[in-house]
């Protein structure tokens, strides 16, 4: 009988064994503390390694920032110098010089940039660095980028601004459509004179208010004006008043002989027929430029080439009136035709220091004739050249400004002044027009006009068309730009602004207006286009422009 073994089951402590070592062992908390240890100095490692690179990242910012400063300081104040003309050293170049001399020459990201106007001057750099990091590195960043920025600003904040203004027969029309407005409905004008009112305070609020007329000699003398403001505005023609006019070389329609009432009754007045001999002249204040004079913005006005005279004369109305005795008086039917009204408000006013006046002859502005950008434009810029200067000393400015406004472009802060002009027009321009002096040359004639302005269409000439107006525009634009000139101009018009898929002017679909206001600007930044409702939006920003500006000078 085979033997039979004795089996033993396998002993159950070893499995109580494990398990129970797998809860003393998670039960367990020695070491835990050496586990949280090694995590810390980890995060502190990292966070003193971050210290670190910031503290590299800082110091290198200083350096390059200070090397920043003082290049715009240097461009911004020093006057470039050299042995001649053809080793001159330009302002950027000065610049340049102290990165390079630093090491930080390949460093300039952008510029540097040097603005020179009226005395005034203003540079702009942008630079930067990369470092690598040491610890950084450890969160995924290999290095930082320092970068550094600086502008500076150098002058007196002497400033001078003319305001020119479209106030042809369009500007009757409403703000969203090319047709009149009502008496109950906003017109173009109305919104034209609340903005344009309140540009000339914000402007010249610098100036403060003028010492009163109970003010002592020492709070007068102690009054100095820094900012001057002229007013331009223009239709067919500009009327620059009978002071400025007086002051010009002007070929004066003028003839001596018989006039007033002739024995034939042609001219018939106060109730009797007559003729009286004496001379007579032409009562009209608006002026014509020679071509030429679009090219430079100096006045070369003299006596050897004067200028043209316009006649005071409605070329275009079609209404009449008929008078007791039978004859007949002609006027216009919205009394805007004329070719140079003689209405106060419309005269040039030159370098003001208070608003008030501007202000009242703004709110009595008319709207009336056609348009003619191109001589308000002229009329503007030439108000703010130096070769103005014994003109406008004649008029009646302030004290401080005569024999110095209109101040030199650049120079010390006494002898310049920053220079702008705000252009604005709500069309194209069109023809401008004058009598032939053929129609008018005898003294009878001319007091003919003097006292019924209409004549037959047959009595007038183009003197200029509408399309070599844009060209003249653009010929004084970039005259005054090249002097320093900072010109903003303004379309006002029910037509919105065209633009690209880039945001860009549309020249295909623009209108004449729209692109020529859009090239007379100093830069697309400074033209503004407008539906109309948004005006006094527009002049607001144009005025903190110039302000801030002038704050920083």
């Amino acid at each position: 009988m085979p033997m039979m073994k004795n089996v033993k089951p396998r002993p159950l402590f070893r499995t109580q064994w494990s398990e129970s070592m797998t809860r003393r062992f998670l039960n367990d908390e020695d070491g835990s503390v050496l586990i949280m240890t090694i995590v810390m100095l980890m995060v502190m490692l990292l966070v003193g390694g971050m210290a670190v690179d910031f503290m590299r990242f800082e110091s290198r910012r200083a350096e390059l920032q200070g090397v920043a400063d003082r290049a715009v300081l240097a461009a911004a104040n020093l006057q470039p110098s050299g042995a001649d003309a053809a080793h001159a050293v330009s302002r950027e170049e000065i610049a340049i010089d102290y990165f390079r001399k630093a090491g930080y020459e390949d460093a300039i990201t952008d510029g540097p940039h040097v603005f020179v106007a009226g005395g005034n001057s203003s540079a702009y750099v942008e630079a930067a660095v990369d470092i690598n990091t040491f610890y950084l590195r450890l969160a995924g960043i290999d290095h930082l980028s320092v970068p550094a920025a600086s502008s500076a600003i150098q002058g007196n904040g002497n400033t001078e601004v003319s305001l020119v203004l479209d106030i042809s027969g369009s500007m009757r029309f409403r703000l969203d459509s090319d047709t009149n407005a009502s008496q109950y409905e906003t017109s173009r004008m109305d919104e034209l004179q609340a903005a344009a009112r309140n540009f000339a305070s914000k402007v010249l609020e610098p100036n403060g208010a003028a010492p009163g007329t109970d003010a002592s000699e020492a709070e007068i003398a102690a009054y100095s004006p820094r900012v001057s403001l002229s007013l331009v505005s223009y239709s067919a023609h500009v009327n620059v008043g009978r002071q400025l006019f007086d002051q010009l070389h002007v070929d004066v329609d003028s003839a001596t002989g018989w006039y007033g009432h002739d024995s034939n009754g042609n001219y018939y007045e106060n109730g009797q027929y007559g003729s009286a001999w004496g001379t007579v002249t032409n009562p009209s204040t608006c002026v014509i430029f020679p071509e030429s004079e679009y090219s430079n913005v100096a006045f070369t006005n003299s006596a050897a080439s004067p200028l043209r005279h316009v006649a005071y004369a409605d070329p275009h109305s079609t209404w009449r009136r008929r008078r007791n005795d039978g004859t007949y008086r002609y006027y216009s039917s919205y009394d805007d035709y004329m070719l140079c009204p003689m209405e106060s408000a419309e005269e040039i006013i030159v370098h003001a220091d208070q608003p008030d006046e501007i202000r009242t002859a703004i709110s009595n502005l008319t709207p009336r004739a056609s348009t003619s950008i191109h001589l308000g434009m002229k009329w503007g810029v030439t108000l703010l050249d130096p070769s103005m200067r014994d003109i406008v000393g004649n008029l009646p400015i302030h004290s401080s400004f005569a024999g110095h406004r209109p101040s030199n472009y650049e120079g010390t802060n006494d002898e310049a002044a920053l220079k702008f002009v705000v252009l604005m027009t709500d069309g194209d321009n069109t023809n401008m027009v004058d009598m032939k002096k053929s129609a008018y040359n005898e003294a009878r004639e001319i007091y003919r006009l003097s006292q019924w302005p209409r004549r037959s269409s047959d009595d007038v000439e183009t003197i200029t068309s509408g399309g070599r107006q844009d060209q003249l525009l653009q010929n004084i634009c970039s005259a005054a730009k090249d002097e320093g000139i900072i010109v903003y101009t303004i379309t006002m018009t029910s037509n919105p602004l065209p633009l690209t898929e880039e945001g860009a002017i549309d020249y295909s679909r623009a209108t004449s207006g729209q692109k020529q206001m859009h090239d007379c600007a100093s830069s697309p930044a400074h033209f503004y286009s407008t539906q109309n409702q948004d005006l006094s939006t527009i002049f607001d920003s144009i005025a903190e422009q110039i302000t801030d500006l002038r704050l920083n000078l």
